[in-house]
């Protein structure tokens, strides 16, 4: 943070690592279901869209409001660049995914 001119507080590092640790949990289930399709692919794509959109949103009030440094503007281009990733990849699998459900018993 030293690099960007914002200053470390020790209230800040506490919900940084608790941020971190739920980022892991959420890295842990996007390489569990790597694989997956149908359903489950979509549901995992359009979690990660919506945390990148909420992210967005939350910062850009934080930077808007000045609770956040200019300085920390830039850092509103990963969650940008990260749901368009997410986002495309929602789209290839909803255009590829059979729309066909199993007949009923």
């Amino acid at each position: 943070m030293a690099l960007s001119t914002i200053a470390a507080h020790a209230d800040g590092i506490i919900v940084s690592r608790d941020l971190a640790v739920t980022l892991l949990g959420l890295a842990v289930l996007n390489w569990l279901g790597r694989n997956a399709d149908g359903h489950g692919l979509r549901a995992i794509l359009v979690a990660n869209v919506a945390i990148q959109v909420f992210e967005l949103i939350v910062n850009g009030i934080e930077v808007a409001t000045k609770i956040l440094p200019m300085a920390a503007a830039p850092g509103l281009v990963v969650p940008v660049v990260l749901g368009v990733v997410f986002a495309l990849g929602l789209r290839t699998a909803s255009r590829t995914a059979p729309n066909a459900r199993a007949p009923a018993a």
